[in-house]
């Protein structure tokens, strides 16, 4: 009688069968991709903190840059002779005689119309209107107009035009150029501007700067009729970086807005220079 045991050995597997503790291959495929994934994510995670690391300790050492390069420029230098007006703040009326001469006779100005916020927030825009204001009987026709421009100033003796940040970028960004043009509403030349600034003020002598609107060009008509207009000239103007540092000098009366009616005396308790140690 034949062994019915005899014959090839009897396997479970061979039936589709597991053994505890196996996976198949899609399985192993599966688990291998998710963890894959959740390495790259974790890259990416990672990447992006160094990042953020790297643009704060940007950020910080381009403070510090700027502060050295201001302490070197207020060096004196050994052997040179020291300048007795270096340290005597301007004027409305010292930038005025640098921009048109002294003794200059106006027929017009150039006027503010409504405020300029002060603190200025860096890198955030803000508006300027301007309109044009007859000094005597003279008038400019209406068809006439004439090109502004904003510019900053230094408030040191003497005043030097800001072009450029610490940083070497473009101090003014923004609509800073606007044709004077007649207003059939307020029946006068107006004009508006709307910029940004793009550094703090704790960077330059003094810790504000004066800002300006005059024309960019020269301008035909004025030429040719002889006329003299006075430029727009804002002292006092203070730039911070942050929002909260420019509510907490609002909030405490460090500064206030430029208003037109403002004196040159207005502000000026807020620039003494024990305020330079706080928050730019």
């Amino acid at each position: 009688m034949a062994n019915p045991f005899n014959g090839p050995p009897f396997f479970p597997n061979s039936m589709g069968c597991q053994f505890p503790g196996t996976l198949n291959a899609g399985q192993s495929n599966g688990n291998s991709n998710a963890f894959q994934g959740q390495k790259i994510m974790n890259a990416i995670m990672l990447q992006g903190k160094l990042m953020q690391q790297i643009a704060e300790q940007n950020e910080n050492l381009h403070n510090k840059l700027a502060d050295i390069r201001r302490e070197i420029e207020n060096l004196q230098v050994p052997g040179l002779p020291s300048d007795p007006q270096s340290g005597i703040v301007p004027s409305k009326q010292n930038l005025l005689d640098l921009l048109t001469g002294e003794d200059t006779k106006f027929d017009f100005s150039l006027e503010l119309s409504g405020s300029v916020p002060n603190p200025v927030c860096k890198g955030k825009y803000f508006s300027i209107k301007v309109f044009l204001e007859p000094v005597g009987e003279e008038r400019i026709p209406i068809e006439e107009r004439i090109q502004l421009g904003v510019s900053l100033y230094t408030a040191e003796n003497p005043p030097k035009l800001i072009n450029h940040n610490m940083s070497g970028g473009g101090m003014i960004k923004g609509h800073s150029t606007s044709w004077l043009t007649y207003d059939e509403n307020e029946r006068k030349h107006a004009t508006s501007f709307k910029i940004q600034l793009n550094e703090v003020t704790s960077h330059f002598r003094n810790g504000w700067v004066f800002l300006v609107v005059q024309p960019q060009t020269p301008c035909e008509y004025l030429e040719q009729s002889g006329y003299k207009l006075k430029p727009l000239i804002v002292k006092h103007l203070v730039i911070k970086a942050k929002e909260t540092t420019c509510k907490r000098w609002r909030e405490k009366g460090k500064v206030s807005n430029i208003l037109p009616e403002a004196t040159e005396d207005a502000s000026q308790g807020s620039h003494e220079s024990s305020e330079e140690s706080e928050e730019n």
